[in-house]
């Protein structure tokens, strides 16, 4: 069994729906609005915003947890695809969508400053004028300034999850390894990931060059102002007509 195929197994126990979170997007979204959920993971987010009278659209790279989220989608009304975000324009349309949703530290999982600028783009293409891109991330200003290169251990009734972040030599990535230990068997399983550590200011200057040119930053989803020593790097990029 993979790393993912296990994590997927226990996902919504180590992230269980973020209630601040849909919060936060329900008050930018109106009601029955067609969003495009990027990096859905097991689809909470997605269902919880479908209950909400909306259209959803929810993609993700890895197939296991696509499968938890449409064994959860009890009516079939979501639409959960697998594809890599980078393939978004080659899918969708101009101005296909009224928001679209990015959340969880996707986006610094694609390969560095300049794909992450190309993908802004393909969202700014395939968003509707007036529309919103919410992206979540990391707050790495916090994590290079602090030097907090670990998070904080997540200890559930059936898994403990573990979370760090390493420096590459000769590199401006971060490596980062995850490890799940398994309560029941205490087999654990460890995963290596590369991520392009996105500064704000540098998040800022990508998206303006993707035409976003209206962008309020957040710290978390109490609406706090983004600061260095706020946990998260929160975005509300709108697309004027």
């Amino acid at each position: 069994m993979d790393f993912y195929q296990k994590l997927s197994q226990y996902y919504d126990e180590i992230f269980p729906l973020n209630q601040k979170g849909l919060a936060f997007l329900e008050k930018v979204f109106s009601k029955n609005h067609k969003i495009l959920d990027v990096g859905c993971g097991t689809g909470s987010m997605s269902l919880a915003l479908l209950q909400t009278e909306h259209t959803v659209t929810s993609i993700d790279l890895d197939n296991h947890m696509l499968q938890v989220a449409r064994e959860k989608d009890v009516n079939q009304c979501g639409q959960f695809i697998h594809m890599d975000m980078n393939d978004i324009d080659q899918k969708f349309g101009a101005e296909s969508f009224d928001h679209i949703i990015c959340l969880g530290n996707t986006l610094v999982h694609l390969g560095g400053k300049d794909e992450i600028g190309e993908a802004l783009s393909k969202m700014h293409r395939i968003l509707r004028p007036n529309g919103n891109l919410i992206i979540q991330i990391v707050n790495f200003d916090r994590v290079f300034d602090q030097k907090e290169f670990s998070l904080p251990l997540i200890d559930r009734e059936n898994v403990v999850f573990e979370r760090k972040y390493r420096q590459q030599a000769q590199s401006n990535r971060l490596e980062f390894i995850t490890r799940i230990v398994d309560k029941k068997t205490n087999h654990s399983f460890e995963n290596h990931a590369s991520l392009y550590p996105l500064r704000k200011q540098e998040f800022e200057e990508l998206l303006i060059q993707s035409d976003f040119n209206h962008n309020s930053f957040y710290g978390n989803y109490d609406d706090t102002p983004f600061s260095n020593g706020t946990p998260a790097c929160i975005v509300v990029a709108t697309k004027h007509p």
